[in-house]
């Protein structure tokens, strides 16, 4: 590119206590150098606090509300309104709109972006109507329609889509606007994730970080630690928190092991190395995913992750060798594999395999080469 763009990035509403900003900020990170300045516009919450950076930050307020269905989808629509109001007074010389981290679905405010004349760009990340239906199966038909719907307009007006990995062009069914679709990945600190023990030194062996929600698989893998705990010999820990913490902590009593297992709730981002550090198997349940940033930093962090296979994990966790892969997330196979990460004879050697896979695919540099060709395409 000859002249620099001025980069516009929409990111979603955020439920309480998800903690993507510090995984939008990578994101914001990624496009500083490649644009001459960026404008981001990002839900205001009651109980978040965005600190500005060197980008202009526009709040647009919001307020969280899950139930009843047509309430949620009340704010929802009003949200985007607020959303298309901060878009109808952008600059001339803004050139280049990114939806990101769930706006995949804002499909009032890119109409507002292309009728400015804008380039649009979507982030995908794991919220595309195919991986959502799976989820949902027979369960909200009418909403999964109403999605699906959008997320045709969406995408065809789009001038790129950007998936997190190679994988996900077919996984998201985005075949049909392969000439369109780049994959942008984001980074990982290596110097800030790090290894800092040896695996002999962890005190967990088994560790879960992220919201307790159905999705996350929180439930299933609480319901496998009977099992596969061996007493007071092996350890456990809870980092996050969510609607299903009180369900968490029965199953923990039901069965015995609340001794044995650390509910610690959300910790400052600064002090996630930290703890990662203390883990010995990092265990990701997940129903759906996209590329989920807490599976790079663990692996940066020499932790070996379980996982099931779903999004973009499967490019990062290879059974056997940089990780472990649990065919599902029902109890009984998460513990069996539990049990086979934690009896691996070369647990170090499969830690240090998973830390240099980081160093060389997973960087900051790496990600600015992808995003300077993707925005290299939108311009030409």
């Amino acid at each position: 590119m000859e002249t620099k763009p001025r980069i516009v990035l929409i990111t979603s509403r955020w439920f309480k206590n998800q903690n993507l900003y510090f995984t939008a900020l990578k994101l914001v990170q990624i496009l500083k150098p490649l644009s001459r300045d960026i404008t981001w516009i990002i839900t205001e919450q009651e109980d978040k606090n965005y600190p500005a950076g060197e980008f202009t930050l526009l709040r647009v307020p919001d307020r969280t509300v899950e139930r009843p269905l047509l309430v949620r989808l009340w704010y929802l629509v009003l949200h985007q309104v607020r959303v298309v109001n901060q878009v109808l007074h952008l600059g001339k010389d803004q050139d280049v709109v990114i939806f990101a981290f769930g706006a995949d679905y804002f499909i009032l405010p890119m109409l507002a972006a292309k009728l400015k004349g804008k380039q649009v760009a979507i982030r995908t990340d794991g919220r595309t109507s195919r991986v959502i239906g799976k989820y949902w199966q027979k369960r909200n038909r009418p909403l999964q329609m109403l999605y699906e719907g959008v997320e045709a307009v969406t995408y065809r007006i789009s001038d790129a889509i950007i998936p997190e990995s190679e994988a996900f062009v077919s996984l998201y069914d985005l075949g049909n606007y392969e000439k369109k679709t780049w994959s942008g990945s984001l980074y990982v600190d290596t110097a800030r994730f790090a290894v800092q023990k040896g695996m002999s030194e962890r005190e967990y062996d088994l560790g879960f970080v992220g919201r307790f929600s159905r999705e996350k698989g929180i439930v299933e893998f609480v319901s496998a630690l009977g099992t596969a705990l061996d007493g007071d010999e092996c350890r456990a820990v809870l980092i996050g928190d969510g609607d299903l913490r009180g369900e968490v902590e029965a199953i923990l009593a039901r069965d015995h092991i609340q001794e044995s297992v650390d509910v610690v709730g959300w910790i400052d981002n600064a002090d996630l190395p930290r703890y990662l550090n203390t883990i010995k198997v990092l265990v990701v349940p997940s129903y759906r995913e996209g590329l989920p940033n807490i599976v790079i930093e663990a692996m940066a962090c020499g932790c070996i992750v379980l996982a099931t296979p779903v999004g973009g994990i499967p490019d990062l966790v290879r059974d056997g060798m940089t990780g472990f892969i649990s065919e599902d997330n029902a109890p009984a196979t998460l513990s069996r594999n539990i049990r086979r990460a934690l009896g691996h004879p070369d647990r170090e050697g499969v830690g240090k395999k998973a830390r240099e896979l980081i160093e060389r695919s997973y960087t900051y540099d790496a990600a600015v080469r992808q995003y300077g060709q993707i925005l290299a395409h939108i311009s030409s």
